[in-house]
């Protein structure tokens, strides 16, 4: 398990330098730091992800967690609209805020989702200007086959971020 979860953490700095590289493309447009919360919806993660989310609110429960969450339709693991497990967030949410782009192959087209606050709808965006998730996503898909491959779990499970945070 300790090197499906090493790689897991290789993955997290790959996707951190690609994001500290298209982020340079748009300083004077990301809205995005700390205290934005407006995109911290209650989502699911893949059971990798999970596992390592819970191993942070163990050693932190105090701080991560308590009923029913901060604010109503918002991610329960924020406190004063800031990320209790900041250093160990999900991928997802390390890309919000940047352009992202995935291939869509049977359109043959690229499929572009914009953060609302720093782009507008007619914004039109340089394809090595965007965060392409494909190849990430596909990482992280190996890697959680194989943590679930260990762990005898079903790898294609998501785990509610609620689930996870009041355990």
């Amino acid at each position: 398990m300790l090197e499906t979860v090493d790689k897991y953490w290789q993955l997290v700095a790959d996707l951190e330098s690609e994001v500290r590289r298209i982020s340079g493309y748009y300083t004077d447009r990301l809205k995005c730091g700390p205290g934005c919360s407006d995109c911290c919806r209650p989502f699911a993660v893949f059971p990798v992800e999970a596992h390592i989310i819970r191993s942070a609110i163990k050693q932190n429960s105090e701080k991560c967690c308590g009923p029913g969450g901060e604010r109503a339709g918002f991610c329960p693991l924020l406190r004063a609209r800031y990320c209790t497990i900041y250093e160990l967030r999900p991928l997802i949410c390390r890309t919000q805020g940047l352009p992202i782009g995935y291939i869509d192959h049977e359109h043959a087209l690229i499929e572009v989702s914009a953060c609302e606050l720093n782009f507008g709808d007619g914004d039109q965006f340089e394809v090595d200007r965007l965060l392409m998730m494909d190849t990430f996503n596909g990482r992280l898909r190996e890697i959680n086959v194989a943590f679930c491959k260990t762990n005898n779990i079903d790898p294609w499970q998501r785990i509610s971020i609620s689930e996870i945070a009041f355990l």
